[in-house]
């Protein structure tokens, strides 16, 4: 009698502690109380799948809080993938706060591609500096100005027949 209701307790605990380890009520409770809508099957889907749930409900948190309009779908594939959620979040938001269009998808490529993201948004800032372009092509006008023909001739060739 004694070995089957230790054998049931072990089995008990064993199950309690499966649940407790798939199923992580205190972020699903953070991102309730933050205003982010996610289900507990949702973060028990993503624990089976290995994705990196803390990271990703305080990236959804923030992203949620920002404005920035990112679901869990959106971060989780990221995670997956192997990029940062957290720093393409950061990132997002000081694009958002210095007025610059950045999509996810174009933020999150940089980062799988292992651009470094401050660099990544100061380019982009630059670029979408009012007169930046026009900036660009002068400079571009003055040093094929400065070109002899037979460097005219190579970067032509270089440039396929572009130039």
């Amino acid at each position: 009698m004694n070995t089957e209701l230790l054998i049931l307790i072990l089995f008990g605990a064993a199950i309690l502690g499966t649940f407790i380890y798939l199923v992580p009520i205190n972020l699903w409770l953070t991102a309730l109380f933050a205003g982010v809508q996610i289900s507990i099957m949702e973060l028990v889907f993503m624990r089976i799948r290995k994705s990196p749930v803390k990271d990703i409900i305080f990236s959804l948190i923030t992203s949620t809080k920002l404005g920035l309009g990112l679901t869990s779908t959106d971060l989780e594939t990221h995670a997956l993938a192997g990029g940062d959620v957290k720093s393409v979040v950061k990132t997002m938001g000081l694009a958002k706060n210095q007025n610059i269009t950045l999509s996810f998808k174009e933020v999150a490529s940089a980062d799988l591609a292992s651009e470094d993201l401050d660099k990544f948004l100061n380019l982009k800032k630059q670029q979408a500096t009012p007169g930046s372009q026009e900036k660009r092509e002068a400079l571009a006008r003055k040093i094929y100005n400065q070109l002899t023909d037979d460097q005219i001739d190579d970067l032509e060739r270089y440039l396929g027949g572009q130039g």
